[in-house]
């Protein structure tokens, strides 16, 4: 049997990704069930503190009392800590959000229901600061100057008091010692914990699935050791599957119903800039389905439409075409760049032709993925089919950026970048009721929702997908191009074949005809990691693209990915000058955001990132020589020493 081919994202600028989580479970509060935690005050009464967890509340409990998530401090409640909704299903959190006489006063912000959802809590004790944020969005704060006192132990699912249990579920509860920022928050969301920070006090990922312990998984703190306990007579029933996990995964779409709906926000309003995503149809016709739409009421921006013979794009006022056979059952990522009067498509990160026309004058138009909105009337032209890496950028990208970043998921921080839905949080293939958010990567925040998708069983419309459709005999770990000198050097690394005979290295001046200029034997069958290399001694001036054609022993062909670098006759210099007392500036000439690396004279890295406008600053480190390399857009490193008196 033919096995997956799968290729480990490999981002120009990609210093780290979503990671997976091992968890598959979550606490199921049932009302007569609650947690007792035997540790020290994981929530501290005497400091600065965050609280963190994903909660799941199917339904309001109308019965005109308050419900808590966690508690902690004084039984009498009056001068307790705890989190939860009240009677009129708004958040509550005491006592900071409590009056003079230490009666709970709602935060005013709606439990959300029937969904998974981050809340998050934040106090400064200095400045009596408290920050409520439901999904990293910060959405209440006050300073009223209460704090609740020692008490009662940290409990979860019941008031201090054992009073108001909770009805719902819970899952990756942390406490820290620290108020975390806003960005740390919404960044927290999405990765994995780094259980031996200092500050994490408590940490709860409940992946037990089964008995009444739940550890605290934090190794750093003084609560490292100490566990909770499931009590009550519910506590038998206390374990769910959790779809509270991060992966490579995309969503399908059924072309009746199904779509993801993105509010309107003016940085979608775009008169140039370019829109990107993978598409995996499973079926297309001769009429158009739309992909990605900004329109609605007011108007047509750009939507961007397949047909079984067609790539179009509809501006409100026409339809511009190329003619294209999307492959069904296959991945396929595609690119425009508009420039105010023609988009650039770009298929699998090959130019392929352009659509003339520029984009839209609607403005304030919903975001809309797998279905048109229209100006009037009910919703048409659904697409059938997977969807991933959905990506908004105002300005024009590279043809190298485009082919280098199409495999990874970007850090949603890149210059230009104002709308990323990776769809990576779910638990592909398994039942994912509640997990129904399309959350925006970048600091925009301009979250989505999931609507009409089936999220439950085997049915779940969450696919994994990990950002490659190209099918091998071979499961490939990387493959890479770089410049040394005037030599092209590609390496790839193969962590399992099967019956592979050899790999032909082609190259191409277009990315479209491509020719072989050398081959590499294959090892057959292995199991085990294999490294091979090729170097390229007489590249074209210009664009050089670079793919690899496996061969079988059975005759069988495929291919990898396509890589770009460029040869031409103009050089790059990276030079240094000082600004000013220990600090110095590098710059690149020419350059732009290219990825650079800073490290010391031992090699240590101690900082990563884009320059901006082909500079960078360093500053606050102590006296020394340091190191900076940066990686041009063409696959050259260039390194300068930088020496700080």
């Amino acid at each position: 049997m033919r096995k997956s081919f799968t290729l480990l994202p490999l981002g120009v600028c990609l210093f780290h990704s979503f990671q997976t989580f091992a968890q598959n479970s979550a606490l199921e509060l049932n009302d007569t069930n609650y947690v007792f935690y035997t540790g020290t005050d994981p929530v501290n009464p005497n400091g600065d503190f965050t609280v963190e967890f994903w909660a799941y509340v199917p339904s309001l409990i109308q019965d005109g009392q308050m419900h808590q998530f966690v508690s902690e401090g004084d039984e009498t409640v009056q001068y307790a800590f705890y989190m939860g909704y009240d009677a009129s299903g708004n958040i509550v959190v005491g006592n900071q959000w409590n009056d003079i006489n230490g009666n709970p006063v709602s935060t005013g912000v709606p439990m959300p229901v029937g969904q998974w959802t981050h809340l998050a809590f934040s106090f400064s004790y200095d400045d009596d600061t408290a920050s409520l944020y439901v999904n990293g969005i910060l959405r209440a704060s006050n300073a009223n100057g209460y704090l609740f006192t020692d008490g009662q132990n940290f409990q979860i699912g019941v008031q201090t008091n054992g009073t108001q249990p909770m009805i719902g579920r819970i899952d990756e509860l942390q406490t820290w010692n620290k108020v975390l920022t806003a960005a740390q928050i919404r960044a927290g969301m999405l990765s994995a914990v780094n259980v031996g920070d200092p500050n994490l006090n408590l940490y709860m990922n409940f992946n037990e699935g089964s008995g009444t312990l739940v550890d605290n998984l934090a190794t750093n703190s003084l609560n490292s050791g100490f566990n909770g306990t499931i009590e009550g007579p519910g506590a038998a029933n206390s374990w769910l599957s959790s779809p509270v996990q991060f992966s490579d995964n995309g969503i399908t779409l059924n072309g009746v119903t199904d779509q993801v709906n993105i509010p309107a926000n003016s940085l979608y309003d775009l008169s140039s800039g370019t829109v990107e995503f993978w598409v995996n149809p499973t079926s297309l016709s001769s009429t158009f389905s739309t992909v990605l739409g900004n329109r609605g009421p007011g108007g047509v921006r750009y939507t961007f439409d397949l047909s079984s013979t067609q790539i179009g794009i509809d501006n409100g006022s026409s339809i511009g075409t190329i003619a294209y056979n999307i492959p069904l059952a296959t991945w396929t990522h595609l690119a425009f760049v508009n420039d105010g009067a023609q988009s650039t498509v770009y298929i699998n990160g090959v130019p392929n032709g352009t659509i003339p026309g520029g984009f839209g004058s609607a403005t304030s138009q919903p975001l809309t993925v797998g279905i048109a909105k229209n100006t009037s009337g009910p919703d048409t032209q659904p697409f059938a089919g997977g969807v991933d890496e959905v990506r908004i950028w105002n300005t024009q990208q590279s043809a190298t950026a485009i082919l280098n970043n199409m495999d990874s998921t970007l850090l949603g921080n890149e210059p230009g970048l104002v709308g990323q839905f990776t769809f990576n949080d779910g638990n592909a293939g398994a039942d994912n009721t509640g997990m129904t958010a399309a959350f925006d990567n970048t600091a925009n925040m301009n979250d989505g929702v999931l609507t009409n998708l089936a999220m439950t069983g085997t049915t779940s419309n969450i696919v994994s997908h990990p950002l490659t459709g190209v099918p091998l005999p071979i499961l490939l770990t990387d493959f890479t191009a770089s410049r040394q000198d005037n030599a092209a050097f590609l390496q790839w690394q193969t962590a399992q074949e099967e019956n592979t005979r050899e790999f032909l290295v082609q190259r191409s001046p277009d990315g479209t005809i491509f020719s072989t200029i050398g081959s590499v034997a294959a090892a057959g069958n292995s199991s085990v990691t294999l490294d091979y290399s090729f170097v390229d001694g007489s590249p074209v001036n210009g664009n050089n693209y670079y793919r690899l054609e496996e061969v079988d022993l059975d005759g069988y062909t495929t291919y990898t990915p396509v890589r770009l670098l460029n040869f031409s006759s103009s050089t790059r210099r990276l030079i240094w000058y000082p600004t000013g007392y220990k600090t110095a500036a590098v710059s690149l000439l020419p350059g732009s955001n290219e990825c650079y690396t800073l490290t010391d004279a031992a090699g240590q890295t101690l900082r990563q990132g884009q320059l901006s406008d082909g500079k960078t600053d360093i500053s606050g480190l102590p006296a020394g020589l340091y190191i900076v390399k940066v990686l041009t857009a063409t696959g050259q490193p260039l390194t300068t020493k930088v020496l700080l008196p």
